[in-house]
């Protein structure tokens, strides 16, 4: 498996946002008082991100051949970590901003990346002791040396997402889920059915972290992954059990859901 990643659009990046964005627990029908404290989270993608609103940077590793320099160039995990765990008052707060990020280089400085590079970054996940991988790429399952180090994440409890795809998602099972982007509708929504978590953002412009200081305006697919790691992390915070068993989460109406991230239950919030 070799594939390679589409790059962005450099002309939409900028300086200074027009407003503060803050993605709230209370936007999912989480509590606020909930940060992702004591979480760790592995992010399996283009490096340690060198963004300055990126506190909590736990460890992080170069696992693709030919590259030493472990910096996010391509800022596909400066994207994705923006909506877990950035803290700018001036700018953007994630969702899950007290959690600790550690980050993998696992594709080269050209985007591309194979199944070497993936197993090896799952594989330093686990050692890591992470309790969530967040991968921004596609992950071949059918690839025997990635699907087996999938199994053995998910052995010790560890929840994997990934992007969305549509062969993938029918083989996600047990602690790996896909995730999906929804924007036509008139409020944030998330819900879970057969380990597809399904996030809804409101539909207008989605704007992340872009380098050490700047921003760039973005589509929703990274944007619904970063969102989804930060509310699983807020779940395995509240919970402090394995998320693939059943949940309850309190919504602001008092209303109580159960909601399966085994895959089971179709819950919306």
């Amino acid at each position: 498996m070799i594939k390679q990643i589409r790059h962005l659009n450099p002309s939409k990046i900028f300086k200074k946002m027009h407003e503060p964005i803050v993605y709230k627990p209370e936007l999912f029908g989480l509590d606020n008082n909930l940060t992702g404290k004591g979480v760790n989270i592995s992010i399996i993608g283009s490096g340690v991100s060198p963004n300055f609103y990126i506190k909590k940077i736990g460890g992080f590793d170069v696992l693709v051949d030919n590259v030493s320099n472990p910096d996010d160039n391509i800022n596909l995990s400066t994207i994705v970590s923006s909506f877990i765990g950035s803290k700018n008052k001036d700018g953007i707060t994630g969702i899950s901003n007290n959690a600790v990020l550690n980050f993998t280089k696992s594709i080269n400085n050209e985007g591309i990346y194979n199944s070497n590079s993936i197993s090896g970054s799952l594989l330093w996940s686990i050692i890591k002791n992470v309790n969530i991988i967040c991968v921004p790429l596609d992950i071949d399952f059918k690839t025997d040396q990635v699907d087996n180090t999938i199994k053995k994440a998910n052995e010790t409890d560890i929840i994997i997402l990934h992007k969305y795809n549509v062969e993938t998602r029918k083989i996600d099972k047990n602690g790996t889920f896909s995730v999906n982007y929804d924007s036509n509708i008139k409020k944030y929504k998330i819900s879970v059915k057969d380990n597809v978590i399904n996030i809804s953002f409101p539909d207008k412009p989605i704007y992340s972290n872009y380098g050490s200081k700047s921003y760039i305006e973005i589509d929703g697919e990274l944007a619904s992954l970063g969102i989804a790691t930060g509310i699983v992390t807020l779940l395995f915070e509240k919970n402090k059990i394995r998320l693939a068993d059943d949940l309850i989460l309190n919504s602001q109406k008092k209303i109580e859901t159960k909601a399966s991230f085994g895959g089971i239950l179709g819950t919306s919030f």
